[in-house]
């Protein structure tokens, strides 16, 4: 499962969202990856921006699956 399809998976149970720390926390309790990078929660954030309907930068994905749906609070 990639970070993305982990993200995805948790971001589906909660329609009313969740914030990069919530997200990042159900992944690891569920094991749905094995992070390697020494900042994961900057992983999951990083991938949630990128996949995210209304922003648009250099590195952001044409494919989107997220919204914001607060400040600090993402959704599917």
């Amino acid at each position: 499962m990639t970070i993305v399809e982990s993200i995805k998976t948790v971001l589906a149970d909660t329609p009313a969202g969740l914030s990069v720390e919530e997200v990042f926390q159900r992944i690891v309790q569920q094991a749905l990856y094995n992070f390697k990078a020494a900042d994961p929660k900057s992983v999951v954030r990083s991938q949630i921006r990128r996949h995210c309907i209304g922003l648009s930068f250099a590195t952001a994905s044409p494919v989107k699956y997220f919204k914001a749906v607060s400040d600090d609070r993402y959704a599917i």
